[in-house]
């Protein structure tokens, strides 16, 4: 950090052959850059995160440098009040996880969110203790787990003497994130997540009040809440609770397509190590009698690497794709040469959808 123009900025530098590079300036804000984190993925790609004062809202930013040059910063964090003290890491399959404090609450919580299949993860909430919780830290290991730890007030009353909290999770296996199920139909959705070991309330947000979805059924541990809906997007809340105290939150985001609109996408093995074999489900409309899309004008199929440079495009020279229901990867790019070991990513698009799917070559 360093004053500028009677506020703070942002500015890095690079250590190679012995000598630091010339300061590169990265923020120019009207208040104060602060707090600044930064990492780096497996694969050399440097991430930085910092929080700005914009207009009275301390807001985070984030930026990438792609070794030449870094990228247009943007605002990861956009709700009044104050986030602070953000920090950044990077797990071995080059996904980032980004921790912070913020005081949406009304009171200062740990606030978590991950970049992966290409954009932002919804914010979860890891304390919501309603006290002071702040200064968080965060790492993973080998395994992609995640660890934070934090100072939390939340047994002292007068705010002298702060407790150190730990929480580890898999962001794809714990049951924070992933007891939760979604299935959309073009009739409503269904949601269904596991309650032995604590007590969940769905609420879907709407104007003035939430409306607080009553549990259908149990299938083993697991509750089951069902909507009818008309086409549209929808927001849910799921909360577990202990008692009256919110333990945790996820927002839960639905889009219910018009008839004859689901889409759906299949890879199997993932990860694979010689082919793997991609499936599509698409409108009823481009299908025939068996199933074979006919008329797929405007679908395209395409691989992409994680720096976002295209590696395999199905579509390539047709102008849409046209190779049936399923295709299969052997690995290789455009120009027929095996593509490396590591984390790519599938992508169907068409004029008004696109799916992303990770894909891991070994």
């Amino acid at each position: 950090e360093e004053i500028e123009n009677n506020g703070y900025e942002l500015y890095t530098s690079t250590y190679s052959g012995g000598n630091w590079s010339n300061a590169q300036r990265i923020t120019n804000s009207e208040g104060m850059s602060q707090n600044p984190s930064i990492c780096a993925d497996p694969y050399g790609a440097l991430h930085l995160i910092w929080v700005d004062d914009v207009n009275g809202n301390f807001i985070i930013y984030y930026s990438k440098f792609d070794g030449v040059n870094w990228t247009t910063s943007i605002p990861i964090s956009d709700n009044p009040g104050e986030a602070l003290y953000p920090q950044i890491t990077s797990d071995p399959f080059g996904d980032i996880h980004l921790v912070w404090s913020d005081n949406r609450e009304g009171s200062y919580e740990i606030f978590y969110k991950r970049f992966f299949d290409w954009q932002w993860s919804n914010d979860t909430i890891l304390s919501h203790k309603e006290k002071l919780s702040t200064s968080p830290h965060i790492t993973c290991t080998t395994d992609g787990s995640v660890h934070v730890i934090w100072y939390d007030w939340m047994e002292d009353p007068v705010f002298t003497s702060p407790h150190i909290r730990y929480r580890r999770f898999d962001p794809d296996s714990d049951s924070v994130f992933s007891s939760i199920k979604k299935e959309v139909t073009n009739d409503g959705v269904r949601i269904s997540a596991d309650v032995s070991q604590t007590d969940l309330r769905l609420f879907r947000l709407a104007s003035p009040y939430p409306i607080s979805v009553e549990c259908q059924k149990i299938e083993g541990n697991r509750c089951i809440w069902f909507e009818p809906l008309v086409p549209g997007e929808y927001e849910y809340i799921l909360q577990s609770r202990n008692g009256t105290e919110v333990c945790y939150s996820k927002t839960i985001l639905v889009n219910i397509p018009q008839k004859g609109e689901c889409w759906e996408v299949s890879i199997s093995p993932n990860p694979f190590t010689t082919s793997t074999t991609i499936r599509l489900i698409l409108p009823s409309k481009g299908q025939s009698a068996k199933g074979i899309v006919q008329d797929t004008k405007g679908i395209e199929l395409k691989i992409y690497d994680l720096s976002g440079r295209l590696v395999k495009d199905f579509s390539l020279g047709t102008g849409h794709w046209a190779l049936g229901t399923a295709v299969s990867w052997v690995g290789s790019n455009n120009r027929g040469k095996m593509v490396t070991p590591g984390v790519y990513f599938i992508k169907l698009s068409s004029k008004n959808h696109t799916i992303t799917q990770k894909i891991i070559k070994l």
